[in-house]
């Protein structure tokens, strides 16, 4: 599955591609290794608490990262032929983001392109 920008400059809006999502998995994983002594072994509610811009590759971002971060144990396993977990995404509406407020009246982000 690869996403695509639409071809409207007007519409335009950036989604993680598969390479993109593999990397923030592997990148999940990475933290879950390094941090051992810190993070929990699986996902606790009380312990963590995940926070993204309102733009959906950020959102698909975090999502590929939580996957690799805290992936099912046995008990945490709700269907078998998915192994993944859901676990709450915050969403910080664009109003409220300092960091995209500069691109808020413009449809296409200077920053988006860096």
């Amino acid at each position: 599955m690869i996403f695509l920008q639409k071809a409207d400059p007007q519409y335009r809006v950036h989604h993680c591609k598969q390479l993109g999502m593999r990397q923030q998995y592997e990148l999940g994983q990475y933290i879950k290794k390094r941090y051992s002594d810190f993070l929990s072994p699986t996902y606790k509610r009380e312990e963590i608490y995940i926070q993204s811009t309102d733009v959906d590759r950020t959102i698909m971002s975090a999502q590929a990262n939580l996957a690799g971060l805290f992936p099912p144990t046995t008990e945490e396993i709700w269907n078998p032929q998915i192994p993944w977990q859901p676990i709450p995404v915050h969403v910080v509406p664009k109003s409220f983001n300092p960091v995209s407020i500069t691109c808020i009246n413009q449809p296409i982000c200077p920053l988006a392109s860096l």
